[in-house]
């Protein structure tokens, strides 16, 4: 679902833009989300039983060694982890300079065009994968596909070329 969003946004974002410019575009983007705000608020809420109280650093020592005990399950969570904390999706906050160093002065259909690519490609592999059984769900599988998505990030943060950083981020 996040990147069906971060795929349609852009397509739905960037017309409105161009259509309205960035101050009424803002205002009518955020004002597509009221109808979904009032019918939140007739949804019916009850509460639901207290859980356990929290120990603070017990619980979370607790959790470190039924995590260490896992080799899959810990590799898979540093894996995550370093991931979010070395690339993470801070490169989409960089997009619009991306779209400007490919000569793209007004970074508006361009800059939309790499997000919608990369989401796109995320989306799509996700689906390709999961739909097809290509890989078996193992940690070596995932490392490598980290490492695939990396060259791939790096060598589009490289690129000097458009087309080339729309294929390297799909």
């Amino acid at each position: 679902a996040r990147w069906a969003g971060l795929m349609l946004g852009p397509a739905a974002g960037a017309p409105l833009l161009l259509l309205l410019g960035p101050t009424y575009g803002i205002l009518v983007n955020a004002l597509i989300y009221l109808p979904f705000l009032l019918w939140v608020r007739t949804i019916p809420f009850s509460r639901k039983a207290t859980p356990p109280p929290l120990r603070g650093f017990g619980d979370v020592a607790v959790a470190v060694r039924v995590v260490a005990q896992n080799r899959v399950l810990l590799s898979m969570t540093l894996l995550a982890g370093c991931a979010s904390l070395l690339v993470g999706n801070a490169y989409h906050a960089q997009l619009p300079e991306f779209a400007r160093d490919f000569g793209h002065v007004g970074a508006d259909v361009t800059y939309s065009m790499l997000f919608a690519a990369d989401a796109l490609g995320a989306l799509s592999a996700g689906l390709a994968l999961e739909s097809r059984g290509l890989l078996q769900a193992r940690a070596r599988s995932a490392f490598v596909l980290a490492i695939l998505w990396c060259l791939a990030i790096g060598s589009f943060a490289l690129s000097a070329s458009y087309p080339l950083a729309l294929a390297l981020l799909f």
